[in-house]
């Protein structure tokens, strides 16, 4: 890499020292803004006119159209800003390996009443 650091002829590189080392190097060279709002969960339902729930013998009939992780604004280049490859350890917070993004689901359903 051109533009790595090096204490003597590039102290203001853009990309860490090159290292023989096993063990990942954080450097704030990949650090970004991970802030984001996310509609997380939302539900539209219609309750049917007890009208049309007589003519079945029912109390009430409702359908509705639920959504999880409908939409994210962010600015962040990954997949999903959420995403921590270490799960629940909160000593390694936020490290994105190409972890798989929360997925977006949709459901539709009919509740009777009796």
């Amino acid at each position: 890499m051109l533009d790595r650091w090096d204490s003597v002829a590039n102290p203001g590189g853009k990309f860490p020292k090159v290292v023989n080392a096993p063990v990942v190097q954080v450097q704030d060279t990949y650090i970004e803004n991970g802030s984001y709002i996310r509609l997380k969960n939302i539900t539209l339902g219609y309750n049917l006119p007890k009208a049309i729930a007589s003519k079945v013998r029912a109390k009430q009939i409702r359908l509705y159209l639920s959504a999880q992780n409908l939409l994210t604004i962010t600015q962040y280049k990954g997949l999903d800003p959420e995403v921590n490859f270490y799960d629940q350890n909160n000593l390694q917070p936020g490290i994105d390996y190409g972890v798989y993004p929360n997925n977006r689901t949709f459901q539709t359903g009919l509740n009777i009443t009796f």
